[in-house]
């Protein structure tokens, strides 16, 4: 019988995954802002926007990816990924009449959106 040797992310458990997934996301927010820093665009607004995008692209694939591992996790992985912007929209005061807070939400939105739909694909691969 051949054992088959499971990676480390295999046997590391969704919240640990998630907290991961947020230092990566710190790390990752400071390179991106040092690579935006360096581009200089005509619009006043687009380094914000690409930073946004980005950013969310990534918290929301880790969503999915630790969700499609253990399904049951989606409650709360998106949640853990996205401690740094739940806590400025809580101890921002401006940050409900700023623009910053359509960037914030959609982030939310797609983590969400990625957590369920791994949670229902890894439920199903999980079933089968």
């Amino acid at each position: 019988m051949i054992s088959k040797k499971n990676s480390y992310f295999a046997t590391v458990s969704s919240w640990k995954l998630s907290l991961i997934a947020f230092f990566l996301s710190l790390f990752f927010i400071f390179l991106l802002a040092l690579l935006l820093s360096l581009i200089r665009f005509s619009n006043e607004y687009a380094n914000e926007v690409i930073f946004f995008i980005f950013y969310n692209l990534f918290i929301a694939i880790a969503c999915f990816l630790i969700c499609l591992k253990d399904p049951s996790s989606a409650w709360y992985v998106p949640i853990i990924c996205n401690i740094l912007s739940i806590t400025v929209a809580i101890l921002l005061p401006a940050f409900w009449t700023s623009e910053i807070w359509i960037g914030v939400l959609s982030g939310w939105i797609l983590s969400l959106g990625g957590a369920i739909i791994g949670s229902v694909i890894g439920s199903n691969r999980a079933q089968s």
